[in-house]
């Protein structure tokens, strides 16, 4: 990521059991996380069913 650059969260309602946490970072704060992400400690769900466009976002959260 770019110095101060944006990260978008968009979440909908989470209809089974999840565990939702959500921080201000800064560049520091993430590179402490990428070797847990690098070694599959950590997965990044972005969406179980599938990438959606942006211009599909509403349609994405239905």
């Amino acid at each position: 990521m770019k110095e101060n650059g944006k990260v978008v969260i968009v979440i909908g309602a989470v209809i089974v059991p999840a565990f939702v946490f959500i921080v201000t970072s800064n560049r520091a704060d993430l590179e402490k996380l990428d070797p847990y992400l690098e070694s599959g400690k950590v997965k990044p769900v972005i969406d179980p069913k599938g990438v959606y466009p942006f211009s599909k976002t509403l349609e994405g959260l239905a």
